[in-house]
């Protein structure tokens, strides 16, 4: 086999989970001419990103490397445009070293395979999430901003998060029917979550900053995924970071962390004291519509994109929706619907 050709096992096993195999022959070819050193035959499939991109790692005797295809151009011009505006205020994101920006084809610094996931326990979660929260002050401490034309979490972004719930949760996944009472609820929800969003102070918003987008390398704390990022509020990274779908940590703790966070954005001048009058409910409402919205997403990812690990987390996406609506009477509608339509069907389903 010559140095530069992908392994035989390599493309069987990406043929028999469906991606086009001309972006594979395209791949090889430019890759033998950008980076001719490599060994295209240690090239390795990487797991777990929930996007349509696809991520390869290279790993000869001259470094690691990771190969990306774009799931389109405009996906990868997204990208390249965070990239560049993460870079500039000196947030720690990997670098690019070969790109073909017509195929959607990269090849960046490998950051490793160590992400905050992989290694938070009880013994190391203050060390580290004080390590991503200021992560994520340093994030809300850039101010220019403008000129980069970042989206904003408007009444359309709600809308069409609320949708996703609606579409790929309640229709696809629990097959619900979807009536006036359902309408209406969405409908409230909707004036809550505009109402809540748009009065918090509008910061730069990672978007997907949670443990498994978190690199850590020699205890270096890097990000990924990041091509999303979005004008949003105060409390969206934070809501992310604490109310992880993948891990779930008790009220006692979480409630620290954010403390902790109310302490530093105060002390760095990213927010002002008065600001945090509304704290809590600001974290919660924020963090009830990511939850609703990967209940949709999570979905979606099941039904239409086969990756079928994702359904396993809805439980505890359900559970912080039915805490946080506990504690707020404009939420008993939600909460009242998911006790009687959600939590029962999914039972139901179960026992089927």
């Amino acid at each position: 086999m010559k140095k530069n050709t992908i392994s035989d096992n390599f493309l069987a096993d990406i043929a028999a989970k469906g991606p086009k195999m001309e972006n594979f022959n395209e791949l090889e070819s430019w890759l033998s001419r950008a980076m001719p050193q490599l060994r295209l035959d240690s090239m390795r499939r990487l797991t777990g990103d929930a996007g349509l991109r696809q991520y390869f790692r290279i790993n000869d005797e001259h470094g690691t490397f990771i190969v990306v295809i774009a799931s389109s151009n405009n996906e990868m011009v997204s990208f390249l445009k965070i990239l560049k505006f993460f870079q500039i205020n000196s947030i720690n994101v990997p670098q690019i070293i070969k790109m073909e920006l017509r195929q959607g084809f990269m090849v960046i610094t490998d950051l490793g395979e160590q992400t905050l996931f992989n290694i938070i326990n009880n013994a190391n979660a203050d060390k580290f999430y004080l390590q991503a929260i200021k992560q994520i002050i340093k994030l809300q401490a850039i101010t220019e901003y403008a000129e980069w034309g970042l989206p904003c979490m408007d009444h359309s972004y709600i809308r069409e998060r609320l949708r996703i719930f609606k579409y790929w949760f309640l229709q696809k996944n629990l097959n619900l029917t979807i009536d006036a009472q359902i309408e209406q609820l969405i409908a409230n929800l909707e004036e809550i979550f505009i109402k809540s969003f748009t009065e918090q102070p509008q910061m730069v918003v990672h978007h997907d900053f949670h443990s498994r987008n978190i690199m850590l390398q020699d205890e270096t704390m890097s990000l990924i995924d990041f091509q999303d990022a979005i004008l949003g509020p105060y409390s969206y990274d934070l809501a992310s970071l604490l109310h992880d779908s993948y891990l779930n940590w008790d009220n006692n703790k979480i409630s620290n962390w954010m403390t902790v966070y109310q302490t530093l954005a105060v002390k760095s001048g990213v927010i002002h004291k008065h600001q945090l009058v509304n704290f809590t409910r600001d974290f919660e409402i924020v963090s009830l519509e990511r939850h609703l919205k990967n209940l949709g997403v999570f979905s979606r990812l099941h039904y239409r994109d086969k990756k079928t690990s994702y359904l396993q987390h809805i439980p505890t996406l359900l559970q912080y929706c039915v805490d946080i609506c506990n504690k707020h009477e404009d939420l008993s509608p939600l909460n009242n619907f998911l006790q009687a339509r959600v939590i029962t069907n999914l039972a139901t389903m179960e026992e089927g």
